[in-house]
């Protein structure tokens, strides 16, 4: 940043010793216009090519008719969906009302622990909740080391059916897992416009996390955009419509494709930053 402030005064400089070389007084006026021209070109391009921060946008917020929730064809936006209210309970103290979707996702993101900067975390936004166009979505859980310990995860309906349940033991370091739902087994999709709740628990340390996911369906434009979009735009589309956990998934797809790649890294900062899950950032995805 300070090489881009300091670039405008250098090229004055630069223009005056030139300009003071000309033998002609009456071409000085034209060279200096033309050497600012490409100057304003130059800091333009430069300005282009640091971008824009990922930011997360909750759904009530983003572009009106990109994400349909239901059968019927409604849509995302400002005017269908009522306001955004104050969370009911504190962000990691037990749930917040998404009131999105007009419902009350009673979950608890993160297990507040004294002696851990980074607990036991389901990345997610702090309503508990988040939208997929996924018909076999994805979840990513932060965990400091718990050597030997065993972690089960459910998704349920709303009435409390079972849809899919596994278990596994992480790995004895501290780092970000994945849960996908399962293609290859009998598991039917993700019902549209149905809200699904999930847990992950660790029942050795009493310890357990829970929220919910709706699936939407992209509109025809918006399927069309991120179709059209390069892979760090489809998950700037994605991150600024609301679909956190189709934008969480690429992101991860992308810094597993490459570790060395740092708009990558950058990205995936920027992402987890934007729901206050910073530290999380700096922690392995594994």
């Amino acid at each position: 940043m300070q090489s881009v402030r300091l670039f405008p005064s250098l090229m004055a400089r630069l223009i005056a010793s030139f300009t003071d070389r000309l033998g002609s007084k009456i071409w000085r006026p034209f060279v200096t216009l033309l050497i600012l021209s490409a100057t304003i070109v130059l800091l333009i391009l430069t300005s282009t090519q640091r971008g824009v921060a990922i930011e997360f946008t909750p759904p009530d917020r983003n572009a009106p008719g990109r994400v349909i929730i239901d059968g019927g064809g409604a849509r995302f936006s400002t005017d269908s969906l009522p306001d955004r209210g104050a969370p009911s309970q504190p962000i990691d103290g037990g749930g917040a009302r998404f009131s999105d979707f007009d419902l009350l996702i009673e979950g608890t993101r993160s297990i507040l622990s004294d002696d851990q900067e980074c607990p036991v975390t389901a990345i997610i936004p702090a309503t508990n909740a988040g939208l997929t166009l996924s018909p076999y979505p994805r979840f990513f859980f932060h965990m400091p080391p718990y050597p030997g310990a065993s972690v089960a995860f459910r998704l349920e309906t709303e009435n409390g059916d079972l849809v899919y349940a596994t278990q596994f033991v992480p790995e004895a370091r501290d780092g970000t897992y994945e849960i996908a739902l399962p293609t290859t087994s009998n598991l039917p999709p993700l019902a549209v416009g149905t809200m699904y709740h999930w847990t992950f628990e660790i029942p050795s340390e009493n310890l357990t996390l829970s929220g919910g996911i709706l699936r939407g369906e992209p509109s025809e434009e918006f399927a069309a955009d991120l179709a059209a979009a390069q892979p760090i735009e489809r998950v700037r589309l994605l991150a600024e419509t609301g679909v956190w956990f189709d934008a969480m998934s690429e992101v991860a797809d992308l810094v597993r494709s490459d570790r060395t790649n740092a708009d990558y890294e950058r990205l995936w900062d920027e992402l987890l930053q934007s729901v206050d899950l910073q530290k999380i950032a700096d922690r392995a995805l594994l």
